[in-house]
């Protein structure tokens, strides 16, 4: 069973194609600098062998890159990298983003949502991530207390 797979800055096109799916021992699948688009599918939360998932960088040349709303991941617990940057997903981040994710080690790299379309609130998830969660250039105007609590914990 295929456990990496990477098709860094190729010509892909299209929506992410459904045969990715069926690889059920994946542990890393990077698609970063590619043409994809369409709405990320709610089947990746079945990938619970994924620790790395880059699909960034697919708005680029006219291209929206991958759009709608942003999935939750929540079931995802091996994940330690998730890039998303540069994309066109829209709306809020869910409250249950990456909540099986376990951010206590030093296994957990970083989650990048960098670059996109999201609005309103950074929900309380995000005081776990510490210094590892990226959010810059979104649409995003509040912040969880509880997120603001644990920076000045950590100053």
């Amino acid at each position: 069973q295929l456990t990496f797979f990477s098709a860094v800055e190729n010509k892909l096109t299209g929506t992410i194609p459904d045969v990715i799916f069926e690889l059920n021992k994946l542990t890393t699948l990077n698609l970063r600098s590619n043409k994809l688009r369409g709405s990320i599918p709610t089947v990746f939360n079945k990938m619970t062998e994924l620790s790395v998932l880059d699909l960034s960088r697919q708005r680029m040349d006219n291209n929206k890159g991958l759009t709608g709303p942003l999935i939750d991941f929540a079931e995802l617990q091996n994940l330690r990298r998730l890039d998303l940057s540069t994309n066109g997903l829209t709306g809020t981040i869910p409250s249950t983003f990456l909540q099986s994710v376990r951010t206590d080690d030093d296994v957990f790299e970083y989650v990048d949502l960098s670059s996109n379309f999201l609005s309103e609130i950074l929900p309380s998830i995000f005081k776990d991530f510490h210094d590892n969660a990226f959010v810059k250039d979104n649409m995003i105007s509040s912040i969880d207390e509880e997120v603001c609590l644990e920076a000045e914990k950590r100053e």
